[in-house]
């Protein structure tokens, strides 16, 4: 069955699978981001959170970007902090801590090194 939510809109499927507004498949490629995401789902709407589709395909877009698992782990803080905003979650994500540390080590310096201070005459 198809209907018009508004009345200039186009018709509007009522699958509960697939939103063509969304290119993601409604709400199963947000709820197989993790635990995270169940969590932020229940608590969003248990607040009155407004937009919830929209933010849900900014998730998933999000973790095409930066991996399902640095997501999930955004979502749940995003959860437990009560943080529902449009770009909280972008946030969470900002702030998270960077996996690839670097640290010296015997066989690398984490010195630029001098080649710059060639230049510089005495």
């Amino acid at each position: 069955m198809i209907r018009c939510r508004f009345r200039d809109s186009e018709p509007v499927s009522d699958s509960p699978r697939t939103d063509s507004r969304f290119r993601f498949q409604y709400p199963f490629d947000f709820l197989d981001l993790g635990e995270g995401a169940r969590l932020w789902l229940v608590e969003a709407g248990a607040t009155g959170t407004v937009r919830i589709k929209v933010k849900m395909a900014d998730a998933v877009s999000l973790a095409r970007l930066h991996g399902a698992e640095a997501v999930d782990v955004a979502l749940g803080q995003a959860a437990l902090y009560g943080r529902f905003a449009e770009g909280d979650l972008a946030s969470f994500l900002a702030a998270a801590p960077r996996r690839d540390h670097h640290s010296a080590s015997e066989d690398h310096s984490l010195q630029g090194g001098t080649s710059a201070w060639k230049g510089f005459g005495t």
